[in-house]
C-alpha cells in the first residue's frame, strides 16, 4: 500500500513540475522587434516582444547594424517584453537570450521626424560717409 501512494505521489510531483516548467518557458525564436520612430533628434524607441511569454527570463540586445559591439541590453518582463529608448535615427539589429539559448539578430531600423533648423546669415560691408 504504502508503494502505491509513494508512485501516486511521484507521478503527481513530476505533473505539477512540468506543469510549472511549461508556463515558465517562452520561445524566444519567436520574438518581434518593432520601431516606434521619434520626433525629436535622438527619441526612437524599438520595442521586444516574445508573443506567448508567461513567466519569461530574458535579455536582449541592441546593436547597431553590421556591427559587432552591443550598444546595451535590458531586462525583458515576464511577459516577455521590454524596450530600448532614446535611439539616434538608424538602422539597429536586436537579439533575444534565454539561458543558453541565444537567437539570430534581426533588423528594425528608427527613422525620425525631426528637421534640423538651417540658419544663413550674410554680411554687408557698409561705411558710414562723411
Amino acid at each position: 500500500m504504502k508503494k502505491i501512494y509513494t508512485q501516486i505521489l511521484l507521478v503527481f510531483i513530476i505533473l505539477i513540475s512540468s506543469i510549472s516548467s511549461m508556463y515558465a518557458q517562452c520561445d524566444v525564436s519567436t520574438f518581434t522587434v518593432n520601431p516606434v520612430n521619434g520626433m525629436c533628434s535622438q527619441d526612437g524607441v524599438v520595442q521586444v516582444a516574445i508573443p506567448s511569454a508567461n513567466g519569461c527570463s530574458a535579455t536582449a540586445t541592441i546593436r547597431l547594424q553590421n556591427t559587432t559591439s552591443a550598444l546595451t541590453f535590458i531586462n525583458l518582463d515576464s511577459s516577455g517584453s521590454g524596450q530600448f529608448n532614446n535611439l539616434a535615427p538608424g538602422a539597429y539589429e536586436v537579439m533575444v537570450q534565454q539561458g543558453t539559448t541565444t537567437t539570430a539578430y534581426k533588423p528594425v531600423t528608427v527613422t525620425t521626424s525631426y528637421n534640423m533648423m538651417n540658419v544663413t546669415a550674410t554680411g554687408k560691408n557698409t561705411s558710414c560717409g562723411s
